[in-house]
């Protein structure tokens, strides 16, 4: 689909981002195959992540909130979609691991049912 990026494409634009400013506000046209829809991340700032986890990563982040306005292609009623999406909904918190990449180590979805965490534990392929 002309002028639009696909997700992953995106995920690299915004650490390139981060890399180079701290920040990650940006807009992207997405198309995944299937679904059309506006991602839409915005900083919320940079602060201290402490391991709540054995393993799980501790240090210096950078906090960028996201909301997805769905355009094509997505269910028309859903509860994971609420309909008064905040961008402190779904964080991603983005860090330098020991390899000195820049990867999401963090990411929080809140939703009705409750918090899903997922953690980065390892740096390694």
């Amino acid at each position: 689909m002309i002028g639009t990026i696909d997700p992953i494409t995106a995920f690299f634009n915004i650490i390139e981002k981060i890399n180079s400013y701290q920040q990650c506000d940006e807009t992207f046209k997405i198309f995944d195959g299937r679904r059309r829809y506006d991602l839409k991340i915005k900083s919320l700032g940079v602060t201290l992540l402490e391991n709540d986890r054995p393993k799980s990563f501790n240090g210096k982040v950078v906090v960028c909130g996201l909301k997805v306005k769905p355009l094509g292609g997505h269910r028309l009623e859903t509860k994971w979609k609420p309909k008064d999406d905040k961008f402190t909904d779904f964080k991603f918190f983005f860090g330098e691991t020991s390899l000195g990449r820049t990867l999401p180590v963090r990411m929080e979805l809140e939703r009705w049912f409750g918090t899903i965490i997922i953690r980065l534990i390892r740096d390694e392929l």
